[in-house]
């Protein structure tokens, strides 16, 4: 439980302290601010759990990077059920988030005043929240980036400052209209250009599966910028009318359907899209799949307006540059990756004979240690029912040496994947993905013995091989940060 000593230190000891620090500040802003319509909804009195658990809860699940809702729920469930004895159904949980609305953030800060001067949170934890509210609401110049490390299971090639420019010239061209509606669709690095240039004429709005950890800081700073946290492969249907679209997808010819099926229900009549496609060297038959996709377009009434090649450069991410260096290629020019654009222009709304383009989930989970991201995959099933634990080496060097993702060796399957590009295979994903966890939450605070914590919180007894191979981990996962935040450069002191 939460301590509180003569100075009002709160101790936080374990992950479960932290979950009930969490409910008891929630707690207090619903009490003082959500409105009777929400607080006396219709059988609101039935419901299992209180909106302060759920949103609690959720708050929690997010902060330690737990994007699948369906793992939190079950992590929640199967580890602290005893917090939330009268823990609801899954569906209902997560309908009721969905449900629940936001609140200011000066309300937030306030509700952390007033708790402070109640001496229920500490000096330590008060001072430092403000203290990272001022910092992070700062507009950031232009040569800033606080986007992630990129990762090479998100597709993360980034524009360079010079693919930038051409870019904003396209869409300056495209878009001569103020109040327009610009809609950015996996271009974070667009989308921050503009907000650090203070641009007011246009309404511009990012969507992207990690919008939140991309630009969580945009929205505080300026009211004609937002964003929506959204996988385009859930199919979620979004209420705006853009002018204007600009995607930057993956380079497969059933993601660049997946992506103007998405655009184009996003876009008013009249309105464009202006889409970054790979050049013909790419790999073979990339000219079939441009006349396919051509005729995909046409068939939801857009026309194709103009198709300009080598148009746009991009940066050398870190996992690429591994890659290059796994393959003894150590020159590597600026901006020598380059992709086309494809500019079309919505005519008609047309109901196209086309199925609707989906693509099965990966299954992979993400834990972010520090700057580096690990990719885990658990295939959404985090149970755990053995403590044994092998980590095996796939390569020589552990990076994987091309940027396809086929996964496979021989007979081995890579399930663990690093930012950097390292790759490995872990026959007991789950305790990996638990070990993980629990490192990444107590990453540069404090010593972790994690076998005590594993005992503790299983109540179970681990032998001295099953103590060894978890050590192992650990060395392992030190050894990995050790290398990759060397190698991040200017992506880890930007990030």
């Amino acid at each position: 439980m939460l301590k509180f000593q003569d100075d009002y230190t709160t101790l936080i000891a374990t992950f479960e302290d932290f979950i009930l620090l969490v409910y008891t500040i929630i707690d207090d802003l619903y009490q003082q601010f959500v409105p009777v319509s929400v607080s006396h909804r219709r059988n609101v009195d039935s419901a299992k759990m209180s909106d302060s658990e759920i949103i609690a809860l959720c708050i929690c699940g997010e902060l330690i990077g737990m994007d699948s809702e369906n793992a939190w729920y079950s992590f929640v469930k199967r580890n602290f059920r005893h917090l939330f004895p009268t823990l609801c159904c899954r569906t209902r949980f997560n309908r009721t988030r969905r449900a629940l609305k936001g609140i200011h953030p000066i309300d937030i800060k306030m509700s952390l005043c007033r708790l402070y001067k109640k001496k229920k949170i500490s000096a330590t934890l008060f001072r430092s929240i403000m203290k990272s509210a001022r910092d992070k609401g700062k507009v950031v110049s232009e040569d800033d980036n606080l986007l992630p490390v990129p990762h090479l299971w998100d597709y993360d090639w980034r524009f360079s400052s010079e693919g930038i420019e051409k870019m904003v010239s396209l869409i300056n061209k495209n878009c001569k209209r103020s109040n327009s509606v610009i809609v950015f669709v996996g271009t974070p690095s667009l989308f921050k250009m503009y907000f650090s240039k203070k641009e007011t004429r246009n309404q511009y709005i990012l969507i992207d599966k990690n919008a939140d950890k991309h630009v969580h800081y945009i929205t505080r700073c300026a009211q004609n910028f937002s964003y929506v946290k959204c996988d385009i492969m859930e199919r979620k249907t979004i209420d705006i009318r853009a002018d204007l679209v600009i995607m930057d997808p993956p380079w497969y010819l059933n993601y660049n359907k997946l992506f103007f099926q998405f655009a184009e229900s996003l876009i008013a009549i009249g309105g464009r899209i202006i889409c970054v496609l790979p050049p013909k060297y790419t790999r073979k038959r990339i000219e079939e799949e441009l006349k396919e996709l051509k005729q995909f377009i046409n068939d939801y009434g857009m026309t194709i307006e103009l198709y300009l090649k080598n148009k746009v450069s991009y940066n050398t991410p870190p996992f690429e540059r591994n890659v290059l260096r796994e393959n003894g290629i150590y020159c590597m020019p600026k901006g020598w990756r380059t992709g086309d654009i494809l500019i079309v222009k919505k005519t008609e709304n047309r109901k196209a004979n086309q199925d609707i383009i989906t693509i099965p989930e990966s299954g992979w989970e993400e834990i972010n240690i520090g700057i580096v991201r690990y990719k885990l995959k658990t295939n959404y099933d985090l149970e755990i029912k053995s403590f044994d634990l092998h980590i095996e080496n796939i390569y020589s060097n552990n990076i994987y040496p091309s940027v396809k993702r086929s996964r496979t060796r021989g007979e081995k399957k890579i399930n663990v994947w690093t930012s950097g590009n390292r790759v490995f295979y872990c026959d007991n994903i789950q305790l990996l993905y638990y070990i993980l966890l629990v490192y990444s939450m107590q990453y540069e605070h404090y010593d972790l013995n994690i076998c005590e914590k594993i005992e503790w919180s299983f109540n179970v007894k681990l032998s001295e091989e099953q103590k060894t191979n978890i050590f192992k981990c650990i060395r392992l996962v030190e050894d990995i940060n050790k290398k990759e935040n060397k190698e991040y450069g200017k992506w880890g002191r930007l990030s």
